[in-house]
């Protein structure tokens, strides 16, 4: 990983549904990976899981839900300027934002951060 990514998650309704996954250098020495949620957009975003998979996402076009862990649970995003940062310090093959089903009241979005330690 060569710098941040950023992923924007725009929700028109208030539905279940998933960044995609963003893959990370499971070979890295001293693994760790920074995230953080900004919600930019209109009030009323979900609550949101930030999930893991150990399944290889460049390989494989498609995660099986029973692939999928989650991270971090439950993070609540409704007021707009929330920043909430995270990180995960042991290999996952990818990682994503995901909300939860029925959460929010409709059009937000939600950046979705990501930035692995490591040499370009």
């Amino acid at each position: 990983m060569s710098g941040p990514t950023k992923v924007d998650l725009i929700m028109g309704t208030p539905v279940a549904s998933s960044s995609g996954w963003i893959p990370l250098n499971i070979h890295q020495e001293n693994f760790n990976v920074g995230f953080s949620i900004e919600h930019i957009g209109h009030a009323g975003a979900p609550v949101v899981n930030v999930e893991g998979t150990m399944q290889n996402v460049l390989v494989s076009g498609s995660v099986a839900a029973v692939s999928v862990f989650a991270l971090a649970s439950a993070i609540t995003t409704e007021t707009i300027g929330t920043n909430v940062a995270g990180q995960v310090t042991f290999p996952v093959a990818a990682i994503r934002i995901s909300t939860l089903a029925g959460s929010g009241s409709g059009a937000s979005t939600l950046r979705f951060t990501v930035l692995q330690t490591g040499k370009y």
